[in-house]
């Protein structure tokens, strides 16, 4: 969905504009209470906002890279923790995940064209997607 915008919380802005930015995000905006990136795919916006503590929950959130394997391999060169190494799911994805400062599940993934004769979906582009 191009020129859609997702916000997440973060607890300790300077961390998790770190964060992102290590993930390989832009950042546009940037002030004590607001932080706004351009995604790697540059159809979509997406931004942080500062909560003193957890009030809203957690969130699970995606980004589609079609470079899962090196990116993840870059990631953990330079100390990132992953909770899941790229792994393939028989719902048309390979998957990689961490956690965000704020403790916010965050899924790399790459779409895979063709998973036992099935069709891909109609749309392979998402944001938000479920395991």
């Amino acid at each position: 969905m191009p020129g859609q915008e997702y916000t997440i919380p973060a607890i300790d802005m300077a961390r998790s504009v770190k964060f992102y930015q290590t993930l390989g995000f832009i950042q546009t905006v940037a002030t004590p209470d607001y932080a706004g990136f351009s995604c790697l795919s540059g159809e979509t916006r997406f931004s942080l906002f500062h909560q003193k503590n957890n009030t809203f929950g957690k969130v699970r959130i995606g980004f589609e890279t079609d470079d899962l394997e090196e990116l993840v391999a870059n990631l953990v060169a330079v100390g990132m923790q992953f909770v899941q190494l790229p792994t393939a799911s028989p719902v048309f994805w390979q998957k990689a995940a961490l956690y965000d400062p704020a403790g916010n599940l965050v899924s790399l993934y790459r779409t895979i064209p063709d998973i036992q004769g099935m069709p891909l979906p109609l749309t392979t582009k998402t944001f938000f997607h479920p395991d």
